[in-house]
């Protein structure tokens, strides 16, 4: 298999992971095995699912630097995205099916209950994360620095031939140079001329 082929695969089987709990889910819905509650339960369902799927997309990095299985690294971004939509369906069971979009008690949950305090502000957190990890987003000149002849990305800093963000490496500091007709030898390092 070469290396595009098992790229795919790859991302197809992450595509899997991430759909399956959805699969199981639906399928205890169909059945009614949902339990007295089954609100309560799918909130909690997609809630954990939401977690999981977030720390797997966290756990990538570290993985990948500490066990060097670089084969992790173009899974990162489906794994967080896969989060995202999982937080997703989690705020919109909450939204729709517990809240019924009542925005006033929707508000009164969120400034009250401390986990939903939280759950929320996960949501925005994750929110322009998900927003600029499109293929779209990723390709478009983000900064209007861009348009003004500055870098063209400021995604974070790219390996490149150059230094560690894709620029050139840096100068080394210029030494003062003595004035016409004064002597380089008083002793100070910054007024001898450069050797280098």
């Amino acid at each position: 298999m070469d290396g595009s082929t098992r790229r795919r695969a790859l991302q197809a089987a992450t595509l899997a992971l991430v759909t399956a709990p959805l699969a199981a889910i639906g399928v205890r819905a169909l059945t009614g095995d949902l339990g007295a509650n089954p609100i309560e339960e799918l909130t909690h369902a997609t809630g954990e699912w939401s977690l999981r799927f977030l720390l797997l997309a966290l756990a990538v990095t570290p993985l990948r630097r500490w066990l060097g299985w670089s084969w992790l690294a173009p899974l990162r971004r489906t794994l967080g995205l896969a989060a995202f939509a999982w937080v997703c369906l989690h705020l919109s069971v909450w939204t729709v099916l517990d809240q019924f979009f009542d925005w006033e008690a929707m508000l009164e949950d969120v400034l009250d209950r401390r986990y939903i305090t939280v759950g929320f502000l996960g949501f925005l957190c994750l929110l322009p994360l998900a927003v600029t990890s499109t293929r779209s987003w990723m390709r478009r000149d983000a900064l209007p620095v861009a348009r003004q002849g500055g870098p063209r990305r400021a995604a974070g800093p790219r390996r490149g031939a150059g230094g560690a963000a894709g620029l050139p490496p840096p100068r080394p500091p210029a030494v003062a140079q003595p004035a016409a007709g004064a002597s380089a030898s008083f002793g100070t390092p910054w007024l001898r001329p450069s050797t280098r």
